[in-house]
Order: structure tokens, then C-alpha cells, then sequence
């Protein structure tokens, strides 16, 4: 309001700057003359700030998760405070009650932000206040509760309870499958499908004797026990979590299968287990798998043996049929060369045919010529030579041997690894029927190299293609042609090397 007289401007109520900061009107004066004269001025008002509003969270507490093993400086979250006030007394700070060092906050931005790195397992829940303070005089400050909750990460393996591996089972040898022999049991401090655990056998087994149960970690016998089970049993038990990725640890379990228990010989084994690898099985009766690999090296043995002697046997023999079949094929020239000069013994009866063929009717007498080659066939000759002097040397064998020399042909046809050439003879010409040996080597002369086995009578001479040259270049010798006319039109030609 404005006083008449004087102009004074009051308030009359109480002023808010946070409702009306800025007040403007008209002020009108009049005079009092005739006729009254009257001025208007323009009024503004402006309401200062008074420090009189606290600072304010805009929430009445706060909650933040964060996962474990968070580097430090890590933010946490973030809260906003507010002052209705104006200037100094809206500038704000902020700081942490009961200040143990884990936590900071900014001021300005209002994020919180750990000194420490997050272990859940140690500390899952951290709670403190946060206190907002303005610069007004009197300041004026305001609190909010902060609540800091740490979530798990699968960063903890699970750990076995029991058994030690130390300790051992006992069973005997009648214990019955489905035999519940000790159960084995684990932790995780970690939280919700971090520390959901599963177990299983992951070694130690090889006869497949025993189960686990996965959820529960009973074992139990599996099989019925046979003698080569008897023995110290190590099994190998693997506790997996469910986390992501999955942590898991190992432990050993002792079965001893036996009808008593030695209690220093358990120790011995125990011991002996403890320092074998995991990746070699223990289990079973040592004695029993000794003796099987005795076994299998003396029927190793006793089967090589048996391959040696057969292996003799064959080679022997191989030997023997050879050699058998070399003095067969020589005996057999031998034998041949005798039935081809040894008498006939049918003459006789030849003559009394012949005497009941005179009475029959005279046949023609031969033709000259034809006895002519008959004479020639029985007094032949031939030479094999080479047609050029570097070809290899060809053996020269005559047809009439005297009676008991070996048949030289024959013995090199049958024991020689060469193969034999057959010739067929030549028909002969129109002007030359036949073609005369001449010039050949003494009779029953063997020319050429031959081999050991070859024998003959004192009266023969060897001689070698290379002491004795060659005689006759591109001419053979011993060529037969022989009319179409006579009874025996195939000879065969033996090329001996």
C-alpha cells in the first residue's frame, strides 16, 4: 500500500521470492487545484533472496548396484539436490557422513564414486549419508540415505568339505551294486546360480565300478566286484558351479576293495597315489595286471619263435625243391640222350613183318632224292651262330653223338632260365635243295661259356666265344631245307645263351 500524504510505499503481507520475485503497479498524484492537475509514475519491485529453503534431495533415499571387482574410481550412481534459494544460498555442497574412505562424491554432478574395488564375499552391502549444504548465512543443509549393494560375479571356485584326500573307503569284495559308499560335498561363496553345483567323476575310473550322483555327490557301486578289481580305488571327483563362465575343483576319493584293511599297507598306497599323476590310473590289483603283462610278453615270445622256425622251414624247403628240380631236369637229359642211341629192340620184330610183307605186292622203290635226305637227317649238323660279332655267343651242338655222351641241348634246355626259340625250316629254293655244312667244328665239340653243371667225356674240348672267334660272318650255318616231300618237316632249334 502507499501513504496519501507521503507517498510511502508498505507491504502488506509477507513477501516470497520463490512464489513472486518481481512486483510492478502505477502510482497516480494529484494536486489539489481547480481543475487538479495529476501525474503517474511506474512502480517496480523486486523481492531479494533470503537464505530461508533448505537444500533438497529429490529422492528420500537411494539404492545402487554394482558388481564385484569394479576398479577403483568406478562410478557407483549419481543423486541430484536441489535449493529453492537464490545465488550463495543455492550454491551447494555435498560430502559423505561417516566418512570411512570407500566413497566420494562430486560436487556438481553429484556422482558417487568408489575409492575401493567391490568383494562381495568380503562386503555385499555398503550404507552411508550424503550431505547437501548451501552457502547461504545461516547455511542450511539437508541429509538422504545412500544404500550401495554388491552383485556377485562367478569369481570363486567351489571347494570340497569332504573327504580329505587322505582318508579312505573301505568295501569288500560281496558288496552288492547300488551300494552307497560315502557321499563328497562342496561349497561357493558365491551367490544365486554362482554356487549351484554339480558333480561327477572325471578319472580314477576305468572299470566303470562307480557312480556319483550329481546333485547330491553320493557314490555308489555301480558293478559287481570281480577279482581284478581288488585293490585301491582313486577316483577323481570334479565340482562344477553354474556360473558363467563355469569355475569347478577337484578332489580324490580312496576305495580300497579288499576282504581287510592294513592299515600300513592303506598308508603305503595312500602315499604312493598322492604323488602318481592324475592322468594315470591306480586303480585295481597291481599284482593282477603284472601278471597279465607277463602273460602277454611270454605269448609275444613263444609266438616269435614260432614265426622263426616257419620262416627256416619255408626257406629250407624252397632250397630243397630247387635243387631237386635242377638234378631232375639234368637226369632227365641224361636219361633221354641214352633212349635216343640205345637200340631198338622192335628190329626183330620188324624183320618178321617185313618177311610177311614180302609176300605182299612189291611197293615203288624211293625216290632217290628222298634217300638222299633221309641220309642227310641222320648224318645232320648244326651250328647256331651270331650274325653280327657284337652279339652274345651261341652254343654249337652236333646231332651225332656217340652213344653215352650227354645230350647238351637237352640239359641246357631244361636248366637254363632262358626260354627256348622253336624254327620252323625254310622250304627249300628250286635250285638249291641242299645247303651242306662245311667247315665245322670237330665232332662232339662243344663251343661257348656253360655253366658248372655241364659234363661230358674226356674227349671233349670247351672252348669260349672268345678264344675262338668267330669263323663266319652273316652267314648261318646249318641252315636245313628240306623237301616238302619227307616224312619229318619240323626240327626244333635250341638257342642256349
Amino acid at each position: 500500500s502507499i501513504n496519501p500524504d507521503s507517498g510511502e510505499i508498505r507491504v502488506n503481507t509477507v513477501l516470497d521470492r520463490e512464489q513472486r520475485e518481481r512486483y510492478e503497479f502505477l502510482v497516480v498524484a494529484a494536486d489539489k487545484g481547480s481543475p487538479n492537475l495529476t501525474g503517474t509514475a511506474s512502480v517496480v519491485i523486486n523481492v531479494m533472496d533470503k537464505n530461508d529453503n533448505d537444500p533438497k534431495f529429490m529422492l528420500n533415499g537411494y539404492n545402487f548396484s554394482v558388481m564385484e571387482n569394479m576398479p577403483p574410481l568406478s562410478p557407483v550412481g549419481m543423486v541430484t539436490v536441489i535449493d529453492a534459494d537464490k545465488g550463495e544460498n543455492a550454491n551447494i555442497r555435498l560430502s559423505v557422513e561417516q566418512d570411512n574412505g570407500d566413497f566420494v562424491i562430486q560436487n556438481g554432478t553429484g556422482t558417487i564414486l568408489s575409492s575401493i574395488s567391490f568383494d562381495r564375499e568380503q562386503h555385499n552391502t555398503y550404507t552411508f549419508r550424503l550431505k547437501a549444504v548451501d552457502s547461504g548465512d545461516p547455511p542450511r543443509s539437508a541429509y538422504v540415505g545412500v544404500t550401495i549393494n554388491v552383485l556377485d560375479e562367478n569369481d570363486n571356485a567351489p571347494f570340497f568339505t569332504s573327504p580329505s584326500n587322505v582318508t579312505h573307503e573301505h568295501i569288500t569284495p560281496l558288496s552288492s551294486p547300488g551300494t552307497r559308499i560315502t557321499q563328497v560335498s562342496a561349497e561357493d561363496i558365491d551367490s544365486g546360480v554362482n554356487a549351484e553345483l554339480t558333480y561327477s567323476i572325471t578319472g580314477g575310473n576305468p572299470f566303470d565300478l562307480f557312480r556319483i550322483s550329481p546333485n547330491s555327490g553320493d557314490i555308489i557301486l555301480e558293478k559287481e566286484i570281480l577279482r581284478k578289481h581288488h585293490g585301491l580305488h582313486r577316483l577323481v571327483v570334479r565340482v562344477n558351479d553354474k556360473g558363467k563362465p563355469s569355475r569347478h575343483s577337484t578332489a580324490l576319493v580312496h576305495v580300497f576293495v579288499n576282504e581287510t584293511a592294513n592299515k600300513t599297507l592303506l598308508d603305503t598306497l595312500i602315499w604312493h597315489s598322492l604323488n602318481t599323476p592324475l592322468e594315470i590310473d591306480i586303480a585295481g590289483d597291481p599284482e593282477y595286471e603284472r601278471s597279465k603283462q607277463r602273460s602277454n610278453i611270454i605269448f609275444g615270445v613263444i609266438a616269435g619263435i614260432i614265426a622263426v622256425i616257419l620262416v627256416i622251414i619255408v626257406v629250407v624247403l624252397v632250397r630243397y625243391c630247387r635243387q631237386k628240380e635242377a638234378k631232375s631236369g639234368y637226369q632227365a637229359g641224361k636219361k633221354e640222350t641214352k633212349d635216343l642211341y640205345a637200340p631198338k629192340q622192335g628190329n626183330k620184330n620188324n624183320k618178321s613183318k617185313n618177311k610177311a610183307k614180302k609176300n605182299k605186292s612189291p611197293k615203288l622203290p624211293k625216290p632217290v632224292e628222298e634217300e638222299e635226305e633221309t641220309g642227310l637227317q641222320k648224318s645232320l649238323k648244326f651250328n647256331l651262330m651270331n650274325d653280327s660279332v657284337s652279339d652274345s655267343p651261341r652254343i654249337h651242338l652236333p646231332l651225332n653223338y656217340p652213344p653215352g655222351s650227354p645230350d647238351l641241348g637237352r640239359h641246357y634246355r631244361s636248366n637254363s632260365p632262358l626260354p627256348s626259340i622253336q624254327l620252323q625250316p625254310q622250304s627249300p629254293s628250286a635250285s638249291k635243295k641242299h645247303q651242306v655244312v662245311q667247315d665245322l667244328p670237330a665232332a662232339n665239340t662243344f663251343v661257348g661259356t656253360g655253366d658248372n653243371n655241364s659234363t661230358g667225356s674226356d674227349q671233349y674240348s670247351d672252348y669260349s666265344y672268345r678264344t675262338n672267334p668267330q669263323k663266319y660272318n652273316n652267314k648261318q650255318v646249318g641252315d636245313l631245307f628240306l623237301s616238302t616231300a619227307g616224312t619229318d618237316k619240323n626240327i626244333m632249334w635250341t638257342r642256349v645263351w
